[in-house]
């Protein structure tokens, strides 16, 4: 089975595929993030496995940070 993604432009848009997909008796489900914020975190999570990480010293942050 495959997975299909959809990105609707407006809320009326989504409102009608929602009908369509109920009429036809699809299973479906609606993600509560943005799909900008998915990004962002999938994003992050790359950066970690490369090792671009700042780790920050909670007794002495400032120091952590600024000598990087």
């Amino acid at each position: 089975m495959e997975t299909v993604l959809v990105y609707p432009k407006e809320e009326e848009d989504i409102k009608t595929l929602k009908k369509v997909l109920k009429a036809l008796n699809f299973k479906f489900e609606v993600s509560p993030y943005n799909q900008e914020f998915v990004s962002k975190i999938k994003k992050s999570s790359k950066g970690i496995e490369k090792g671009e990480v700042i780790t920050v010293d909670p007794k002495n942050p400032w120091q952590s940070i600024l000598s990087k």
